[in-house]
């Protein structure tokens, strides 16, 4: 019962220039432990987004990556994976974070779509 309210947790798999990825989409736990990281207060006092942290906790998600073998990868912390990965070449890293952010999208979308009249 109400199914499509949780995140299939299953790791979508999606390409960058030939090469494969693979990311578990975000949960609401995974999103509540980044939000702390997620936003600050400016010198102006307004609440502002921190888009590198946000890209940090989203590639930490990744669980597949071309770079390194599967086994190797699994064993390494979030950190450890994240020092791998921000090592890319900038424009790869912006077309991972574009394929991430149309994974979370896919799901938002399907859940706005169940909930429609």
């Amino acid at each position: 019962m109400y199914e499509e309210d949780f995140v299939d947790e299953t790791p979508v798999a999606f390409e960058v220039n030939g090469r494969k990825f693979k990311y578990k989409p975000l949960t609401a736990k995974d999103q509540n432990e980044m939000l702390k990281d997620f936003f600050y207060v400016d010198s102006k006092g307004k609440m502002q987004k921190n888009l590198s942290a946000l890209n940090k906790h989203r590639t930490m998600n990744l669980v597949s990556v071309p770079y390194i073998k599967d086994s190797e990868w699994i064993k390494m912390s979030k950190e450890e994976r994240f020092e791998l990965i921000g090592k890319i070449n900038p424009s790869i890293f912006t077309k991972i974070i574009e394929q991430i952010d149309k994974i979370e999208k896919q799901g938002s979308d399907a859940l706005k779509k169940s909930s429609s009249p």
